[in-house]
């Protein structure tokens, strides 16, 4: 059985008290308890099946300003955990900003759904082939080449020297599906889709959903024949702006990031970044109907708000580390597990919805709608170029699938050339809530 969340905390509060009995001036420990069911489906058939239990341990301590940092999952053998991490931090060089965050106990955080907890890989594996006989009912011509499915039940706790203490509990299950269609010789370009959920009864209505615009772009993809070159609009969907736009977006809004001179961002709080129309909000403890741990890796509160309002740059991310360095609070916004130290990022977010309508968005004279970008965007100038994948020209609301396009410009840019937002939004992975985007003036290129 997995670790309750008393006796993994009670784990981890041991671990620091010996840290700092063998030497350690500051200690936290993370620790992660999960049991999970794992599936998947490779070339149409049931490829593997698996389920597993193991807690982990991970410690950050320091030593007369050298930090060091150790993980295992023989939780009966702290000492040796200790031992390593002790090491490592005596071999690195002094950083006066190396510490631990300051905190409290926090209370029990639960949002596990017995039902989900339940799920085991038989049932999973059951689900699994439902679906997959689904997308060959639907069409023949689609090939699976990996579908997989998991159950995550977990607890994580962190206590540290400095007076954190914290735990949380959750349960999710997950699906995705990757593949392409093939009629005769003609072979469409893979496409990819998948959704998370914290409830058994959202589980197979979330993935049916997502398995058919997975059908719908890999379908799409058939008839593909080459664009256009011309300098216009793209349209790009939700799933298409987590990874084109937000995400690098957000690597630049790291504080490490600008310290190191990699962002274009430093000393732009409080300046206009984008349209006005763009309003992003870091969602801290989760968006409805999927809450998340109410505090971050290092056990600093999450909260919601704002990064960029109106158009207005508000704020960055912050851990502890690099809060001190900039004489500055942490903003909660430390990820990562018990395996590896933490790293800068956002758990959860929302990008607000337009006022309209996708299909108006859709209507305009020539534009190329982009679902997916394979590419490269510079972070610190933000010059992107790329290939369309299962791409579509549209013309006045009409669109045919093409082939052998790339798109180029640059990102920072495409912030102000935000010409239309979607009132429709989807949810990507219970984290990501985010609009489809128009945006102008892009560099479009037929092979």
């Amino acid at each position: 059985m997995p670790h309750t969340p008393d006796t993994l905390l009670g784990l981890c509060t041991e671990a620091v008290e010996r840290a700092r009995a063998l030497g350690a001036d500051e200690a936290e420990i993370y620790g992660a308890s999960a049991s999970t069911a794992t599936v998947k489906f490779q070339n149409n058939d049931l490829d593997q099946v698996h389920s597993g239990l193991e807690t982990t341990l991970g410690i950050r301590l320091v030593v007369d300003g050298r930090l060091g940092f150790a993980t295992t999952n023989r939780v009966n053998e702290v000492d040796a955990l200790v031992g390593e991490a002790l090491a490592l931090a005596r071999a690195c060089p002094p950083d006066e900003a190396s510490g631990l965050g300051e905190g409290a106990v926090l209370p029990p955080s639960d949002v596990r759904d017995d039902a989900l907890d339940a799920l085991d890989a038989a049932d999973l594996a059951r689900l699994g082939r439902r679906l997959l006989d689904q997308l060959h009912r639907h069409d023949p011509r689609l090939t699976i080449d990996t579908l997989g499915l998991e159950r995550d039940t977990r607890t994580v706790a962190v206590a540290s020297s400095a007076g954190v203490r914290a735990t949380h509990t959750g349960s999710s299950a997950s699906g995705d599906v990757f593949g392409m269609a093939r009629d005769g010789e003609v072979v469409g370009s893979f496409a990819y889709d998948g959704d998370r959920v914290r409830q058994a009864h959202a589980l197979e209505p979330a993935l049916e959903q997502s398995f058919a615009r997975f059908a719908e772009r890999a379908l799409g993809a058939l008839s593909a024949r080459p664009g256009e070159s011309f300098r216009g609009p793209i349209l790009v969907p939700p799933d298409a702006v987590a990874g084109f736009l937000i995400h690098p977006l957000l690597q630049a809004l790291r504080a490490d990031e600008i310290r190191k001179g990699r962002s274009p961002f430093t000393n732009q709080v409080g300046r206009r970044i984008a349209t006005e129309a763009f309003t992003l909000t870091d969602e801290g403890p989760g968006l409805p109907g999927f809450a998340l741990a109410p505090f971050d890796r290092e056990g600093q509160p999450r909260r919601r708000r704002p990064l960029v309002e109106e158009g207005v740059l508000q704020g960055l991310l912050y851990d502890v580390y690099e809060a001190r360095r900039s004489n500055t609070a942490p903003t909660g916004n430390a990820l990562g597990g018990a395996d590896s130290p933490p790293v800068i990022g956002l758990a959860a977010l929302s990008l607000a919805a337009g006022a309209t309508p996708l299909a108006t968005l859709r209507d305009m004279p020539r534009g190329v709608l982009m679902s997916r970008f394979s590419g490269t965007v510079s972070p610190t100038s933000g010059d992107f170029s790329g290939v369309v994948k299962n791409g579509f020209l549209i013309e006045h609301g009409i669109a045919r699938p093409i082939r052998e396009t790339t798109v180029a410009g640059n990102l920072w840019r495409c912030l102000d050339a935000i010409s239309g937002i979607s009132e429709e939004r989807q949810t990507i992975y219970g984290t990501r809530r985010l609009p489809t985007l128009r945006i102008e003036d892009v560099a479009i290129s037929a092979g």
